[in-house]
């Protein structure tokens, strides 16, 4: 595998999840409760190692890959049904990226280096609604 082909972050589909914005405020309340933000699976990672040193899970919403969050750590638990699940620790900042069109898929996978888009600097649309923003995005402009 060439490094331009290195997977050293995942993507997973943020169900039921709008926009980034909403994203966010759930993170926050995660981090509030548990310290952390969070994302759950069933399988776990093989590449814990490397996703920890330096990789971010990015999230998929309304089929886009449009956020990122820095990985911490994985911790593996048992449901209320007994089952092995895991819980992926994320830092409690979510990062606005470019936004990329993705298809459906279970779990999570593996993120290409080469897929990896680029995050948002917030800062230069300070001025425009975020409705507005996301008008743009859509479009897109930005």
């Amino acid at each position: 595998m060439s490094k331009k082909d290195s997977k050293n972050n995942i993507k997973k589909l943020c169900v039921g999840v709008e926009t980034v914005e909403q994203l966010e405020k759930i993170q926050q309340q995660t981090f509030e409760t548990l310290g952390y933000g969070c994302a759950y699976t069933t399988m776990r990672p093989t590449k814990e190692e490397v996703l920890i040193k330096r990789g971010s899970l990015y999230w998929i919403i309304k089929g886009k890959i449009s956020a990122r969050q820095k990985i911490l750590g994985f911790e593996q638990y048992i449901d209320n049904e007994g089952k092995k699940r895991t819980l992926i620790k994320l830092d409690k900042n979510v990062i606005e990226t470019e936004k990329h069109s993705h298809g459906p898929f279970q779990g999570w996978r593996y993120l290409a280096d080469k897929d990896i888009p680029k995050d948002i600097d917030k800062s230069k649309y300070a001025h425009i609604d975020s409705s507005e923003l996301e008008k743009l995005r859509d479009l897109g402009i930005l």
